[in-house]
């Protein structure tokens, strides 16, 4: 993500956990030997707020977001 290089050859592994209430940990664990090493993991800490609707993250290459939510 953000200029990470991979091949096509690449594996992505997502784990979801949820530690607490109103915590998510998500996992991402990155398999190419193509462009890396060895494999590594990345860990993304989120806050979920109780009351509140989970937005998906939609990719921009399908130019969903605009369509599903109203921005003025």
């Amino acid at each position: 993500m953000r200029g990470s290089p991979y091949s096509e050859g690449a594996k992505f592994i997502e784990r979801f956990r949820r530690p607490t209430y109103g915590k998510l940990e998500i996992d991402v664990t990155i398999d190419d030997s193509k462009a890396y090493t060895k494999p590594f993991t990345v860990r993304i800490n989120q806050q979920i707020s109780p009351d509140e609707e989970i937005i998906e993250f939609v990719c921009n290459e399908n130019q969903q977001f605009r369509r599903r939510v109203k921005i003025d």
